[in-house]
């Protein structure tokens, strides 16, 4: 029992240090190298979560600079009637809030299909036990139900990939 007490607080101390590495990685400006790789992947179009003090924001195409992040909060305009141009407004966070930045990709297009391929094979089999070849006449109805349980099966598909995104760490 007492080779156990010095192992656990091994291992705990090696926590804390990786944690308190992770944290001061956190707050520092990426290096000139890392944050190309960063302004790219911003650039890309796809959708970016920056968390910071708690609070995730989703977003599209945010800037980064040496400074921080700065966050888009609209696109549209302020009022039917401007004068002048209108700058866009924007969050700014600077690199200490900054505690991760992903890249969030869905997967709702491989859901699509496995949905689409799962749905045609149960209404392949059913049509093939149920009943007369499809040529004949009278069996347009099970052809319409397949149809339309393939497409809600790819339907529920897409739903579910699109729901459960794949995050991609981009920023420590």
């Amino acid at each position: 029992m007492t080779a156990r007490v010095p192992a656990i607080a091994t291992l705990a101390a090696m926590g804390a240090l990786a944690l308190a590495t992770a944290r001061a990685q956190a707050g520092a400006a990426p290096d000139s190298g890392r944050l190309t790789l960063l302004r790219a992947a911003c650039a890309s179009g796809g959708l970016i979560a920056v968390q910071s003090d708690g609070h995730e924001r989703l977003t599209r195409r945010p800037r980064v600079d040496g400074d921080g992040v700065a966050i888009p909060l609209s696109h549209g305009r302020p009022a039917l009637v401007t004068v002048g141009a209108i700058a866009p407004a924007e969050r700014r966070i600077p690199w200490a809030k900054v505690d991760r930045i992903d890249a969030l990709r869905t997967h709702a297009a491989l859901g699509f299909a496995a949905g689409a391929l799962i749905g045609g094979a149960i209404m392949a089999a059913t049509l093939s036990a149920t009943g007369p070849d499809l040529a004949e006449s009278g069996d347009g109805g099970m052809v319409f139900l397949g149809v339309t349980f393939t497409a809600m099966t790819a339907g529920a598909g897409a739903m579910l990939g699109a729901t459960h995104p794949h995050r991609q760490p981009l920023y420590p």
